[in-house]
């Protein structure tokens, strides 16, 4: 959890999913422009140093924002993992604190300084070799998963793991 004490060096944000079957940030962040550009304008004004964002594409809804410096970052994996940008951009010497800021949760920060509102949304890929129908859903921060699961072909019974989060750096959980 960030320190309010300690000011960051920089502010960090990964707005490319590299993991596998990971879910597309440009999708999920597709039609929140106005969420994002008020959430890294207020960022801004937490540091001296920069936002930095990577992105995948051009045409990633995070690519257009003020107040940010892009990064365009491609190739496999751990190419979007945000302790990758940090370290080919701006890296971290000893005493120094930067800040990570998932990218979704940008939405969130963006439209609770619009509106007054916390919308806990988050839009979550459901996907794996088990899955007999993989897609996205919209759903809250730390809802229950076994209705996604269980009623989109996962097998009660077989033998598959439930992963929150990449199949790389997720946490195996129960429905």
């Amino acid at each position: 959890v960030a320190n309010p004490e300690h000011s960051p060096k920089a502010i960090f944000i990964s707005g490319y999913a590299s993991a596998p079957l990971a879910a597309d940030l440009d999708y999920t962040l597709q039609g929140k422009e106005a969420e994002l550009q008020t959430a890294v304008t207020a960022l801004s004004k937490l540091t001296e140093g920069k936002v930095h964002v990577s992105v995948g594409s051009n045409s990633s809804p995070l690519a257009g924002l003020n107040d940010v410096v892009v990064h365009k970052v491609s190739g496999p994996h751990p190419s979007g993992n945000v302790g990758t940008l940090i370290n080919k951009v701006d890296p971290i010497n000893k005493g120094e604190v930067a800040w990570t800021v998932n990218a979704q949760d940008l939405v969130i920060i963006g439209e609770l300084l619009l509106t007054g509102k916390f919308n806990a949304e988050r839009v979550v890929a459901l996907a794996g070799s088990s899955v007999k129908k993989p897609r996205y859903f919209k759903t809250k921060i730390g809802s229950e998963v076994s209705t996604m699961v269980y009623d989109n072909g996962v097998d009660k019974d077989g033998n598959d793991r439930i992963i929150s989060g990449n199949v790389l750096s997720g946490k195996q959980v129960t429905p």
